[in-house]
C-alpha cells in the first residue's frame, strides 16, 4: 500500500528495516534531507528529523536494540550520525572526511542482552561504547561512541588494507552475529572479512559488484 507522504516528495536513496520487521527507515534527497521511520504495516510516518546533513541522507541503519538510527550524508564531508529517532534527538555526528560513503551497519552487542522480541517503539538507547561501520570510495570507516544518554561523542578509526588487497570502491557492509567480524563487498566482487580493523581473509564471490 502506497500512501502520500506528508513531507517534501524528494527522491528516496536508501531505506532499511527494523530488527522487528515491522518498521521502515528511508533517506531522502534534498538540501535539508530528511531520515524517516515508517511503520510498513499501515503506512504511518512514526518519526521525521533532519538538521544534520545535505544533499541528500545516503544510508540509514538500526542498532540491533531498535533504538537507534545511524544515517550518513552526501555533504562533501560524508557525515555520519547516530539518532535517538523515537525521541527526533541527534545524540552525536562526525565528519568521516571527502570519500563518498555507501553503507553502513552497526555492531551487534557483544553480549544481547535478551531474546525476547523486539517492541516495536524503542526502547532506551543502549549504554556504554556503539560501533557503527562505514564503508564507501576505497575505505572502511569504524565510527564509536562512548558516553551515556544525550552525550555521546563519535571518534573514526580507519580499516587497515596493509598491502591484503587493492582498495576499491566497498559497496555494502555487515557485521557477523556475534559482531566478532566485519564484512565488505568490493566493486570488483570480492567479500572482505575484516576483524581488529584489519582485512582477515579475501574471499572471491562475484565477477562484478
Amino acid at each position: 500500500t502506497q500512501r502520500p507522504s506528508p513531507l517534501p516528495q524528494d527522491d528516496i536513496l536508501c531505506a532499511t528495516m527494523h530488527p522487528s520487521g515491522a518498521l521502515a527507515a528511508t533517506g531522502q534527497a534534498g538540501s535539508a534531507p530528511f531520515a524517516c521511520v515508517w511503520d510498513t504495516r499501515t503506512s504511518d510516518l512514526l518519526a521525521a528529523f533532519r538538521s544534520a546533513h545535505t544533499v541528500g541522507v545516503c544510508a540509514v541503519a538500526f542498532h540491533p536494540s531498535g533504538s537507534l538510527l545511524a544515517t550518513c550524508g552526501l555533504e562533501p564531508s560524508h557525515c555520519v550520525a547516530i539518532w535517538d529517532w523515537a525521541r527526533g534527538a541527534m545524540l552525536s555526528r562526525v565528519s568521516t572526511g571527502a570519500s563518498r560513503l555507501f553503507g553502513l551497519a552497526f555492531r551487534p552487542p557483544v553480549e544481547p542482552s535478551t531474546t525476547a522480541p523486539l517492541p516495536l517503539h524503542a526502547p532506551a538507547p543502549p549504554q556504554g561504547t556503539v560501533e557503527v561501520a562505514a564503508c564507501g570510495v576505497r575505505n572502511l570507516t569504524f565510527i564509536s561512541s562512548g558516553g551515556h544518554g544525550d552525550e555521546r561523542p563519535l571518534r573514526c578509526t580507519r580499516g587497515a588494507w596493509r598491502g591484503r588487497v587493492a582498495p576499491c570502491a566497498l559497496m555494502c557492509v555487515e557485521y557477523s552475529a556475534s559482531g566478532g567480524e566485519c564484512f565488505t563487498g568490493t566493486s570488483r566482487g570480492e567479500v572482505i572479512a575484516w576483524a581488529d580493523r584489519q582485512i582477515v581473509r579475501v574471499v572471491r564471490a562475484h565477477s562484478g559488484p
